[in-house]
């Protein structure tokens, strides 16, 4: 008259839209036949035969093997919320599990949003280090919590840099262009690329951020200057568009 026992739990704490639940039933005197769940604690009070009802599709059957008593289901969920599941078997006799066992679901299908709080200088071009301050956050009513941030110079996110989290200030980071071994900026011309992942895997949103840095500074070249008559200024006057010039150079 043994009943049987149930262990069990989530293969992760914190998934997008399907949660993955894997365990091991066992009884002392009997083997068990199958193992059953439910998000609805009332299925389990109500489920007194060990086969599927087709007026309650919310128990579920989870993959067992008799053998060794292991079993594995997965829940899907199409919103953000936490859960409890409930697991118990039945015995080859037909005993119940006395209570089912509890396992704490959640999940987090928003994708985190990453913003741009500052740019300095905030010109088109410039000839200093611009200074690209982000802001990254969780959002919605269930939040799993950031996981990561990087960022890259390319849209595919190849080698990206990643973010010290216990260096973030209110979930804000800041990342400077390139600069020299000195710490003087450099010439750099392209995208920066920015994303923040959460607990759950959702990834956000790239952040784009144009930065232009030129530290050239420009040259004046040697030009010739050509001595022209009267009459030719003042035909160039009349139709500059296709003035005639002289022929005699004055060198600089």
């Amino acid at each position: 008259l043994t009943p049987p026992t149930i262990s069990a739990s989530a293969m992760s704490s914190w998934s997008v839209d399907s949660a993955s639940v894997q365990g091991v039933a066992k009884d002392a005197t009997s083997k068990v036949t199958s193992v059953y769940y439910s998000l609805d604690k009332s299925d389990f009070t109500n489920h007194l035969e060990d086969k599927l009802d087709s007026t309650k599709p919310s128990i579920k059957k989870a993959c067992f093997q008799p053998a060794t008593g292991d079993f594995i289901f997965d829940i899907e969920s199409e919103k953000s919320k936490a859960a409890i599941c409930y697991i118990w078997a039945f015995d080859s006799v037909g005993n119940r599990s006395i209570e089912p066992t509890e396992v704490m679901l959640n999940f987090d299908a928003q994708k985190p949003e990453i913003s741009l709080v500052s740019k300095t200088p905030n010109d088109n071009w410039t000839n200093e280090v611009v200074a690209m301050k982000v802001r990254a956050e969780d959002c919605g009513e269930i939040q799993s919590g950031l996981k990561e941030v990087y960022y890259a110079t390319n849209r595919q996110g190849a080698d990206p840099i990643y973010i010290d989290m216990a260096a973030l200030e209110d979930g804000t980071f800041t990342v400077l262009s390139p600069t020299d071994e000195g710490g003087n900026p450099v010439a750099w011309s392209g995208n920066y690329y920015f994303w923040a992942k959460d607990q759950a895997g959702n990834l956000s949103e790239p952040l784009k951020v144009k930065v232009n840095v030129d530290v050239q500074a420009p040259s004046i070249k040697t030009v010739e200057l050509y001595e022209m008559k009267e009459d030719e200024l003042l035909e160039i006057t009349e139709g500059y568009t296709h003035g005639i010039y002289g022929n005699h150079p004055i060198r600089l």
